[in-house]
């Protein structure tokens, strides 16, 4: 199912109204969410202002939310700093963190919010990225079997994406859509302007803040 709101897609991947035994995300119950990613994850380059998650938690709070963010990693002069968001990292190096620290097991979202695939496209890793989002998204369903993950296709970066930037972002509706109804994924490709950008690949300030407004819109559907 598709949505189109404010700007960008929504493809929520739900079964019969089914959570693959998740429970839904709504207003008013506890649920624990990790930001998972790289640097942009982190919110490079200013990481004092925290990111898309500075403003999603002042919009998740006016929705009547009762969440946390999660993860080893803090940055953000905000109220809820955690995230796992590391600097530089590609889709298998984030696999193998996962592997090696487990993050997953030792915070246990409820929920992720997915974005990578930035670097293994700046590395010219594009030809694998989609089959080690695959593996990635794999693992997390395996450690975490009552947890939902809202993949993104990536922002692009200042300049107008390449056909391995684009490529990848065109395989990721159908990962994940291959992993059951517990994956759901939103459109952030053409979501920031060349003015959104604080370099050749970061958003700035009004940037992370419309991945907020994203994220927000992706997580209220979940409870739809």
């Amino acid at each position: 199912m598709l949505r189109r709101i404010a700007g960008f897609t929504l493809a929520i991947v739900v079964a019969a109204g089914a959570f693959g035994g998740a429970a839904p995300i709504e207003p008013g119950k506890p649920v624990k969410i990790m930001p998972l990613g790289d640097s942009i994850t982190f919110g490079a380059p200013d990481p004092g202002y925290g990111g898309y998650r500075r403003l999603l938690a002042t919009l998740l709070a006016a929705d009547g939310y009762v969440f946390d963010f999660v993860g080893s990693r803090r940055s953000g002069y905000v109220a809820r700093p955690n995230n796992e968001g590391h600097v530089g990292w590609t889709i298998s190096r984030l696999k193998s963190g996962i592997d090696a620290n487990r993050w997953l097991e030792t915070y246990r979202p409820d929920l992720i919010l997915l974005h990578i695939g930035t670097n293994d496209i700046f590395q010219g890793k594009a030809a694998v990225a989609a089959d080690n989002l695959a593996a990635l998204i794999d693992d997390i369903l395996i450690r975490l079997p009552d947890t939902q993950v809202i993949v993104a296709q990536i922002i692009s970066y200042r300049q107008p994406a390449g056909p391995g930037h684009t490529a990848f972002n065109a395989a990721i509706p159908g990962i994940a859509a291959s992993k059951g109804p517990r994956v759901s994924t939103i459109d952030m490709q053409a979501l920031l302007e060349p003015r959104d950008y604080a370099d050749g690949v970061h958003p700035n300030a009004a940037g992370y803040d419309k991945m907020a407004r994203a994220w927000e819109a992706a997580i209220r559907a979940l409870g739809k």
